[in-house]
């Protein structure tokens, strides 16, 4: 049965009943003394290349379903949204934001400050001078600066009255304080003469005390004051400014140093000035070994330069005397005139 089967497999090319199969021998053929293939004799996983593949599965071919027309959309308008679609969120730059909410706080600040004023009045102050109108304000002091350093420094425009140093809630200094003179004059003279002076290292700045001579006045901590922070400028304000001053610099070198060349001295300005730029540029010991190594040359021209300038003196005063001698002659056609007159 194994036979049959293996024929009907193979052929009768497998069995060695006709052919060769592959090769000299062919693997149909059977082994010399036995009377089965070749091909069993193999190991099981190389028989498995040469067993035939399974027959393919026959499956129907696909039906395709029917697709519908294409139709319009009239049939969807009922569908549609009614109402006005949402609003598009709009995406805030960081700049943008930043100002924002600098903004918020200045808001914010405002309303406190406007309802901390309410409960501050400058004339109701124990602590402060007598007289609002002979006291002046000094500030951007230094934290080691005492009341003996501020009258040192100030008792010279007139009698001081009292120094006041203001200090937090935990006796350290805040850098300024009031200056309380005898008289209004003194106070006006070190207000005018006093500004900027230095006190232990630094600049101070003076002022008339404005909490009880100015109206409406606010302090700082509220939002008013005459100082602040100094204004940091953006990259973009100090990419201006260095545009500019290098545009500003271009335009003096194309003037030139000694100003804009005429027409007269387009050739003989540039060639000087190239000139006097080459004798800068020359090192200064040439010229020393030039005059160390020509003494004896050099005290020959001067000696030649002296008694040509000697001669030349003589000349002069030759000159002179001649000069004189017709002064002379006309001296005395004068008194000769003079005589013909009087007679």
């Amino acid at each position: 049965g194994k036979e049959v089967k293996y024929i009907e497999m193979y052929g009768p090319a497998s069995m060695g009943l006709g052919g060769g199969g592959r090769g000299r021998g062919g693997f149909g053929r059977s082994m010399p003394g036995t009377q089965k293939p070749a091909l069993l004799d193999l190991p099981p996983h190389l028989r498995m290349m040469f067993e035939p593949r399974q027959m393919i599965q026959h499956k129907p071919s696909i039906i395709k379903r029917k697709m519908p027309p294409y139709t319009g959309i009239a049939s969807y308008i009922q569908l549609f949204e009614k109402e006005p679609p949402p609003p598009v969120p709009t995406f805030e730059q960081p700049l943008e934001r930043k100002r924002q909410r600098k903004q918020h706080l200045a808001a914010l600040h405002q309303e406190r400050n406007e309802l901390l004023v309410t409960d501050w009045d400058a004339h109701n102050n124990p602590k402060a001078t007598e007289n609002a109108y002979h006291t002046l304000f000094i500030g951007r002091l230094s934290y080691e600066t005492n009341e003996k350093k501020i009258r040192r420094e100030f008792e010279q425009y007139g009698p001081i009255k009292s120094i006041k140093l203001v200090s937090d809630l935990d006796g350290k200094p805040r850098g300024y304080g009031f200056i309380e003179f005898e008289k209004e004059e003194d106070m006006t003279m070190a207000y005018k003469d006093g500004n900027g002076k230095k006190i232990d290292g630094r600049r101070v700045i003076l002022d008339v005390e404005r909490g009880r001579t100015v109206r409406n006045w606010r302090p700082m901590r509220f939002g008013g004051g005459l100082g602040g922070r100094k204004a940091v400028k953006s990259k973009k304000q100090l990419a201006e400014e260095a545009a500019k001053a290098a545009a500003e610099l271009e335009k003096t070198r194309a003037a030139g140093i000694y100003g804009p060349a005429g027409p007269g001295d387009a050739a003989g300005g540039g060639r000087d000035r190239e000139r006097e730029r080459e004798r800068d540029r020359r090192p200064a010991d040439r010229s020393r070994s030039r005059d160390r190594g020509d003494t004896g040359r050099g005290g020959d021209r001067d000696r030649g330069d002296r008694s040509d300038r000697d001669r030349e003196r003589g000349g002069g005063g030759e000159r002179e005397r001649e000069r004189g001698g017709g002064g002379d002659r006309d001296r005395e056609r004068d008194r000769e005139r003079g005589g013909d007159r009087e007679r």
